[in-house]
């Protein structure tokens, strides 16, 4: 009797775990999070894929300069082909670049999950600013229909959301005398929301100041300017102005930056506050936005920034690495009457969403100035991220222009929000 009842209880529990055996692998997937597509389509693919691969045939790996730039003309940057060859406005330099084959940008699996996830939830307010932007992380908009949407991309894009850039390198050049004023400075930076890659996501649950995003820079060099530093904080709230500050070691003092400056010059270079360090950096309701086109443009995209090279009183770098992109082409008008720049053309990279060139023009409509920012992709393991790494802004009126090369950008360090976005830091780092 008991022999049997054993046998039973076995025999019953053998089919039990069969059914559950048979259930796991006809279902193994059931309840299971599939991989995310990514929602992005490339900046080129079918037919016009094919023919930049042919046109690549003939122009990749070239060095283009003074002499066959008018054979690529149609896909050279305006203001760029005039550096290039009006020697007696811009100086008697070779000022080549290289071309390099269109790659597809590889997007990591936490901004392909985020963005599948939040772009569905995407919703434009009346005053033009996303519901709940700062809860959402990704691209927004992976196919804009209108050029707000279009610059929400770029504003929500994540560009490592914790990353140091040491001993970065520019300079203010005058081109009629080829005087120039070196500087060398260190940046550290986070993104508070919009993360996809660091823990923890999509947003830093410690986050007392509503901050968007925090910046602080210490200077090494002219040396009038060693040890000065500054800090720049925006915040999630979008009609909130920023914060900045800014610490002097000759007079041992912190000052406060005020926001109705943002059209002031940077510390003597071009580029005034609104330029650096992704092309725009103000909140993106002070601007309307229209898309009217797209344009296929030779831009630094995948660039090597080791590999550039620069003499004295040059406004461009040589070697410069050009990669045939499809960008959209963003009418950008600013609606504040008076504001420096009137109107900015952006050429945006459709599948980073950064700014990877564009022209400004001033009161009169008159070309003005030209700003190019070269991105390095760098590969993380499972995917890249697009990281500003240069820049080059050319005044085409007064005959000046700012060169800079970010320096190392290290996306892996750790550092102590807390210690080194607060007013505190300023003077205690510099000494």
């Amino acid at each position: 009797m008991c022999t049997k009842m054993i046998t039973s209880f076995l025999t019953s529990r053998s089919s039990i775990l069969l059914l559950w055996t048979a259930f796991l692998v006809v279902l193994p997937l059931r309840g299971v999070p599939q991989a995310a597509e990514w929602l992005v389509p490339p900046a080129f693919e079918g037919a016009e894929l094919e023919k930049v691969r042919e046109w690549e045939k003939t122009w990749a790996g070239k060095t283009i300069n003074r002499e066959n730039v008018d054979q690529v003309k149609e896909f050279v940057p305006e203001g760029i082909y005039d550096v290039m060859t009006d020697s007696s406005k811009f100086g008697d330099y070779d000022f080549s670049f290289t071309v390099v084959p269109y790659k597809t940008f590889e997007p990591t699996p936490g901004l392909v999950e985020a963005t599948a996830k939040y772009s569905p939830q995407a919703k434009m307010g009346a005053d033009e600013v996303v519901e709940s932007f700062e809860t959402m992380a990704g691209v927004l908009f992976p196919q804009p229909k209108t050029g707000l949407e279009a610059a929400w991309n770029f504003y929500t894009w994540s560009r490592g959301d914790d990353f140091i850039r040491y001993k970065g390198r520019g300079s203010p050049v005058d081109i009629r005398t080829k005087i120039e004023r070196g500087a060398i400075t260190s940046h550290w930076t986070s993104y508070y929301v919009n993360r996809v890659n660091k823990p923890p996501l999509p947003a830093i649950t410690k986050n007392r100041r509503k901050i968007r995003k925090a910046r602080f820079m210490h200077m090494e060099a002219p040396p009038h300017m060693t040890d000065f530093s500054s800090l720049h904080i925006q915040y999630i709230d979008q009609f909130k102005p920023d914060d900045g500050w800014m610490y002097w070691p000759r007079f041992r003092k912190i000052t406060k930056t005020e926001t109705s400056t943002r059209d002031d010059v940077y510390d003597g270079l071009d580029w005034i506050q609104d330029d650096f360090p992704d092309g725009f950096d103000d909140k993106l309701h002070v601007n309307n936005y229209k898309i009217i086109g797209r344009e296929k443009i030779l831009l630094g995209r995948r660039v090597n920034s080791d590999e550039f090279e620069r003499e004295q009183g040059m406004t461009l770098f040589r070697g410069i690495q050009r990669e045939l992109i499809n960008a959209l082409v963003v009418e950008v008008v600013h609606k504040r009457p008076g504001f420096v720049y009137p109107k900015q053309i952006w050429y945006m990279d459709p599948e980073t969403w950064a700014i990877l060139f564009k022209k400004i023009y001033n009161s009169q409509g008159e070309l003005w100035k030209t700003m190019a920012i070269y991105t390095e992709i760098r590969n993380i393991g499972e995917g890249e991220v697009a990281l500003p790494t240069a820049y080059t802004l050319v005044d085409l009126i007064r005959r000046h222009g700012t060169v800079d090369i970010m320096g190392h950008t290290d996306i892996d360090k750790k550092f102590s929000r807390d210690s080194y976005f607060s007013i505190r830091n300023l003077d205690r780092r510099a000494y």
